[in-house]
């Protein structure tokens, strides 16, 4: 009877990493996004500024686009595992250091350090849950995984105006904090770096993913074959030379010349075998590999660029509802979490027609990334020109359906692109343009544009950046057959 060499864990294991790791996204942007629904108590109680609004949103980005890479970096090398670790008790207790400033500095330092707790997270995380999944799921798991970011702040923008009404701000923060903390600890007692490797997929001699477990035990039995080998070549030398020492003492020097190639074989043997094992670690490419091609340029940018959109309806929404349509803060939260909550599923449902529409033909997934951004900007653009009422939300419903619907498309890309020994370092780059060019500059300029011509004017304005995402995306389109040829992996 033939014996199984699929290893013996059971398959759920990734999907509880996923489940854990994406419980901790959650709680991220739980974290960064509770500001939103307190920004009229903050403005009522502190008297800010939009602008300065618009800078507590904003620092939180900047921040994580500044320190991403390097922050990534350090959780490629140091441990993924422990790094994750790390990274949610950092935000964790700043948020809670939120709920104990005592004016907008001491606020903006908390801001930071949530910031820098953050900052390459998104990109280990998704390191992490990649190592353990094959490649053609990789838009829907990067959809679904930037698509936590949306429930992530959903939660937060309505758990945290509920608090926020009923306990007033400070507890709004505090509870968040405490639910990051909690999340930490559940991680670390199911997720260790020992577990991931068990299940890691790399891939087999003919191009389909492989366990790590079984390319383990292949090369045990090669290692081993080796050594029997390099034994029985041993033993028959020994053998010849006891033969020769019968014949007569003429015959020592072909004896010792014997011993000295037996064991020059046992050397080379061990050498091979070292050099295997070296090969089959995986090599640290060059950090260059990470903008090695213009396509791999393009789709960080577009990426990038798209969620300046997101990023200002992340933080503006719960406002333009109160200011606009005349709402209590309360009710204004819920309506903008509805909207972010339709976000978050058209990053799923994008993610997914993405891989569909990709399978054989790659080069696809960057028009369905234009088409999503297409739609958003025109959708977007009719629905805040438009005045308050049930055609608006529509509108606003649909753009914001697909106004992140591109970070599918384009994370799969950064991930086909860049060296695998490089994932986390590649996703923090990813990340860096994210939040530099979207996630920081959308709320922070139109913070400014508010303070200058109204926020009901500024919104107007946002979904225009989506024009010139269109045009990257378009560039990175035509520079991918290029770049596609082009070995991920090559230094």
């Amino acid at each position: 009877m033939q014996v199984s060499e699929r290893p013996a864990v059971g398959r759920a294991f990734p999907w509880v990493v996923f489940a854990v790791t994406f419980g901790l996204l959650l709680s991220d942007y739980m974290s960064r996004q509770v500001l939103s629904a307190v920004f009229p108590l903050l403005k009522r109680d502190w008297g800010l500024s939009d602008t300065q609004l618009g800078s507590l949103t904003s620092i939180v980005a900047l921040t994580v686009g500044v320190l991403a890479v390097p922050l990534s970096l350090v959780g490629d090398r140091w441990g993924r595992v422990r790094s994750v670790i790390a990274m949610a008790v950092v935000w964790s207790l700043a948020t809670i250091g939120c709920a104990l400033a005592a004016g907008y500095g001491q606020l903006l330092a908390a801001r930071f350090l949530i910031g820098a707790g953050e900052a390459a997270y998104g990109s280990v995380g998704l390191a992490v849950v990649f190592a353990l999944f094959a490649v053609d799921r990789r838009a829907s798991l990067s959809g679904a995984f930037m698509a936590g970011g949306s429930f992530g702040s959903v939660l937060g923008v309505a758990l945290g105006g509920v608090l926020a009404a009923r306990f007033g701000w400070r507890w709004a923060f505090a509870v968040m904090g405490i639910v990051g903390l909690a999340l930490a600890g559940l991680y670390g007692a199911v997720v260790t770096e020992r577990r991931l490797a068990r299940h890691r997929v790399g891939k087999a001699p003919g191009g389909e993913p492989a366990p790590a477990a079984g390319r383990e035990r292949a090369a045990g039995r090669e290692r081993a074959a080796g050594r029997e080998r390099a034994a029985g070549w041993v033993r028959a030398g020994r053998e010849r030379a006891a033969g020769r020492e019968r014949v007569g003492r003429e015959w020592a020097g072909r004896e010792r010349a014997g011993r000295e190639r037996a064991a020059g074989w046992v050397r080379a043997g061990r050498e091979r075998a070292a050099g295997r094992e070296r090969a089959a670690g995986r090599e640290r490419a060059r950090l260059s590999a990470l903008f090695s091609t213009p396509a791999v340029v393009l789709a960080y940018l577009g990426g990038g660029l798209q969620l300046f959109i997101a990023g200002s309806l992340f933080a503006w929404l719960p406002s333009y509802f109160q200011r606009v349509h005349g709402l209590d803060p309360k009710p204004a939260a819920s309506l903008a979490a509805l909207l972010i909550l339709v976000m978050g599923v058209g990053m799923l449902v994008c993610g997914v027609v993405t891989d569909r529409a990709g399978r054989g033909r790659p080069v696809r997934k960057w028009t369905v990334a234009i088409v999503f951004s297409a739609v958003s900007v025109v959708c977007l653009a009719a629905g805040f020109a438009r005045e308050p009422g049930g055609a608006q939300l529509l509108l606003l419903a649909v753009g914001c359906f697909f106004c992140a619907g591109t970070t599918g498309p384009t994370g799969a890309m950064v991930a086909r692109l860049t060296p695998e020994s490089l994932r986390a370092t590649a996703f923090g780059t990813y990340t860096f343009f994210n939040n530099l060019l979207g996630l920081a500059a959308g709320p922070l300029v139109t913070g400014m544009l508010a303070d200058r011509f109204g926020l009901a004017t500024a919104m107007r304005y946002v979904p225009l950046v989506a024009v010139a995402a269109i045009v990257l995306l378009v560039l990175g389109r035509r520079a991918y057959p290029a770049a596609i040829a082009r070995p991920a992996d090559a230094t």
